[in-house]
């Protein structure tokens, strides 16, 4: 998809929840997967693709030994051998979507000072026009610290809230 210098293009962004591995320890680890959708082309700048995008495919291809549970609704697709697939809503002009994943990870890719790659990300799909995208992520990369690094990692808020607008209301005893 070709994109003016005034224009922005799609992107795919993966934010975890926590930005690090605990060393030697299964983990799990909640992730946030936008895609943000370019704004509407100025009217004055008729070269410029439109913003918004529809038939959106997500793939996720996790690494051995993580595994992938979606949070969302959305429908399960097929996907190409090793990734999972799930269609997205479509997006309008400026606006995204969202994907909630939850990933268990096993201790064995917990190696200290090493950096664990979780999965790579990619959609594809079409802009207003017609015209097919395809979009890639880097890959999931997080750092494996010691007991006492990892204890002083702060969630990131955002993908806290989220996570927890999924969950639902906790009533006053603690349950779902």
């Amino acid at each position: 998809m070709d994109v003016d210098d005034h224009g922005a293009a799609p992107r795919l962004v993966a934010l975890p929840r926590i930005a690090a591995l605990h060393a030697g320890r299964d983990a799990t680890v909640e992730l946030w997967v936008r895609l943000i959708a370019p704004p509407a082309p100025y009217p004055r700048l008729p070269r410029r693709p439109p913003g918004g995008l529809r038939a959106i495919r997500l793939y996720v291809r996790p690494s051995a030994g993580v595994s992938v549970s979606l949070l969302h609704a959305h429908p399960r697709i097929g996907a190409p051998t090793g990734e999972l697939g799930w269609l997205l809503p479509d997006v309008p002009p400026g606006g995204e979507t969202d994907a909630m994943f939850r990933l268990r990870v096993d201790r064995g890719l917990a190696v200290q000072g090493s950096a664990a790659p979780l999965l790579w990300l990619r959609a594809a799909g079409m802009d207003t026009s017609g015209e097919p995208l395809t979009l890639a992520a880097p890959a999931l990369l997080l750092p494996v610290l010691g007991s006492d690094a990892f204890e002083r990692l702060e969630p990131n808020a955002a993908v806290a809230q989220r996570i927890a607008g999924l969950a639902g209301p906790v009533d006053a005893c603690g349950q779902r």
